[in-house]
């Protein structure tokens, strides 16, 4: 039986999901621990900081539930009643839908995607992602690339940093602009990742600690070229960027017109502000200053306002597709996969031969028609050979119907 079991942001804090969390170097010691426990030999865990699932092919949900609880050394009455587990076609819709972003706590989300691709590559490589299991992850990753390009589920920016990074993409040829990002927090984080998927080549990081802008530059070294700067070189950063995002917790503007007017007197070309911190970190006076371009955390609200409406009625596509794929037939089991293969490859084979003896006879000048004539004569003799031989030994009026419905005459 195909099971899940775990406890999401819907039902749990952040500090009780701490208590059960795995880290990504403790998760290959937990998934031995589970095999040597519980038997259980096909399983894999996610655990990010919105959700702690165990994937596995078990007989009981409940035994993998109380291993969590025990390998945690937690105490179950806490967390029992908000504790999940779905079974087979209901673990696989429930897995696709974590995986498609549509159970995540921002609206189609993509992080959560690549976060399963390791918890998958972390099992595989400590044994425990047998073929089974395997067979279902990879069908639930195939319906989830086809919500994410068949619907607008993961085209619409609802995240602060990721929709900064596309109201800057409709002003600037970012591939071509120097980007200033001001702060080395998690958001700072957040948006030289976008930005760097966005194109951007060249990278400066400014922040009140010298060392934390190192840091975070050292990061990113091996992508772009990225320098590290403390808030002194401010003027100087300003004077080069073409465009600013700033993202800091400063509880007084970082960029005023008195720092500001003297930079933009010495260049001519305009700059491009974009400020997404919650304490103003620009003052709203550089607005005046000629060729400065001011946005705010408002008109990056205003796109995710716009875009949630996007992604809500993206969200109900999503789910008819989902329903549509898991209401088809499962996968073919091995035996009759090896068959359809030897089948394809036959034919394959077949048409090579006379593919060859095809082209060697245009290439001695014979004529195209009637070569080609007796490449199709020949090939539908060689196919329906061995059929033909063996349908003069069906008996019955029930074999050749099923016949007949095998080649769809």
């Amino acid at each position: 039986m195909f099971v899940v079991v775990g406890l999401n942001h819907k039902n749990t804090s952040i500090s009780e999901r701490c208590q059960l969390a795995f880290t990504l170097e403790s998760l290959p010691l937990a998934l031995k621990h589970l095999n040597k426990t519980l038997d259980i030999v096909q399983a894999f865990i996610v655990s990010t900081c919105n959700r702690i699932e165990i994937y596995a092919l078990a007989p009981c949900p409940h035994a993998i539930r109380a291993w969590l609880f025990r390998y945690r050394q937690v105490d179950p009455a806490i967390f029992t009643d908000r504790c999940y587990y779905h079974t087979d076609t209901d673990a696989l819709r429930h897995l696709i839908r974590v995986a498609s972003g549509l159970d995540s706590m921002v609206l189609g989300e993509p992080q959560i995607f690549g976060q399963i691709k390791t918890a998958y590559a972390l099992s595989e490589s400590v044994n425990m992602m047998g073929p089974e299991l395997a067979r279902r992850i990879q069908k639930a990753f195939s319906i989830t690339k086809d919500v994410r390009y068949r619907t607008a589920l993961g085209h619409c920016p609802v995240s602060v940093a990721l929709s900064s990074v596309r109201l800057a993409e409709q002003n600037l040829d970012l591939p071509k602009a120097q980007v200033l990002v001001l702060g080395a927090g998690q958001t700072g984080r957040l948006l030289i990742q976008h930005l760097i998927s966005a194109g951007v080549r060249t990278l400066l990081v400014a922040n009140r600690t010298l060392e934390h802008a190192m840091a975070l530059a050292a990061e990113f070294h091996s992508q772009v070229s990225i320098a590290a700067h403390g808030l002194s070189d401010l003027s100087s950063c300003l004077s080069t960027a073409d465009l600013v995002i700033t993202a800091t917790t400063a509880k007084t503007p970082l960029i005023t017109p008195a720092l500001l007017a003297p930079v933009m007197s010495k260049r001519s070309a305009p700059l491009w502000l974009l400020d997404i911190s919650e304490t103003q970190n620009i003052d709203p006076g550089v607005s005046q200053i000629e060729r400065v371009c001011l946005h705010t955390l408002d008109h990056v609200q205003q796109m995710i306002a716009h875009n949630t409406a996007h992604r809500t009625q993206a969200a109900l596509e999503a789910q008819i597709l989902i329903e549509d794929a898991l209401s088809k037939p499962t996968e073919l089991p091995p035996a009759h996969r090896e068959v359809i293969s030897s089948l394809r490859q036959k034919l394959s084979d077949l048409c090579e031969q006379e593919l060859t003896r095809s082209l060697l006879k245009l290439h001695q000048g014979e004529d195209p028609e009637t070569v080609l004539k007796q490449f199709a004569h020949r090939l539908t003799n060689k196919w329906s050979h061995q059929p033909t031989l063996h349908l003069k030994e069906l008996p019955t009026e029930a074999d050749m119907e099923q016949i007949k419905k095998l080649f769809g005459v």
